[in-house]
């Protein structure tokens, strides 16, 4: 079974997005300030990536990756809510689902999109092996041992600050990414990873600089490790392990018979 998206050149796509981007952002006051951002930052991009024609990321991974973001987003932002690590001001959302903004659903749709969009659509290096190539692996039983034994000692410390929104960083995005980047078998091209780190965190702070000053979102600062200027340091770390996370689940997914048939 097929996933069918229908495709259009990238020239003309790109072009086709970054107008509506600018009509929008620059006609769209009256919208409240979370649903502007969905529309320009997140869903405009999110049609880029998937329906340009030379897209290159394999369709039934990449459905797969999206349900499981948006089953993460439900989990993430309820126990972020109850413990408040931050809030949305009513007036800055369109409408809530399960007590979560639309916007946050449009979200975990747009983060794997743009990260497997980025880092599918950088050329392949031609070098064999370089500095990142360098680095040790280990065995996948104990690496997995290793981090799920770590999960559960930052787990237990939550018992006494279940505010901190860089222990939750922690357990769901930088020890699963250790575990992706250091296991025996991966298959990140790292030098690929390098830019679309670079270019996930460019965006966030685009995003972060923007928003946060228009108090679409706020953050309870005791939770936060700190600010560079208005931008959580939180939410760079956040990014960054993320996507690593993101890139691990795809480029470790088998490549045919994925549960919706040959490909």
């Amino acid at each position: 079974m097929k996933i069918f998206f229908p495709q259009v050149k990238t020239k003309y796509l790109l072009a086709v997005v970054l107008l509506l981007g600018i009509f929008i952002f620059n006609t769209s006051d009256f919208l409240p300030s979370y649903t502007r951002l969905a529309i320009v930052f997140l869903i405009l991009p999110f049609i880029f990536f998937t329906f340009r024609k030379e897209e290159h990321f394999d369709k039934k991974k990449y459905f797969l990756i999206l349900v499981f973001s948006i089953l993460a987003t439900i989990f993430y932002d309820t126990v972020a809510q109850n413990v408040w690590l931050w809030r949305f001001p009513y007036e800055s959302v369109s409408f809530w689902i399960l007590g979560i903004p639309l916007e946050e659903y449009i979200f975990g749709f747009w983060f794997p999109s743009i990260v497997l969009g980025i880092y599918t659509s950088l050329p392949k290096r031609k070098v064999k092996r370089g500095i990142f190539d360098n680095i040790p692996h280990v065995s996948e039983p104990i690496l997995f041992g290793i981090i799920f034994a770590l999960q559960l000692i930052t787990l237990y410390t939550f018992l006494s600050n279940p505010d901190s929104y860089f222990k939750w960083v922690l357990i769901f995005a930088i020890l699963p990414s250790v575990f992706y980047f250091w296991r025996k078998r991966e298959h990140i091209d790292k030098y690929n990873l390098l830019w679309t780190l670079l270019i996930m965190v460019s965006i966030v702070f685009l995003i972060d600089s923007i928003f946060i000053p228009a108090n679409t979102w706020y953050y309870n600062d005791d939770s936060l490790i700190g600010r560079i200027f208005s931008i959580p340091i939180d939410d760079i770390i956040f990014s960054y392990f993320n996507t690593i996370f993101v890139i691990g689940i795809y480029t470790s997914l088998p490549n045919k018979k994925l549960f919706l048939g040959k490909e």
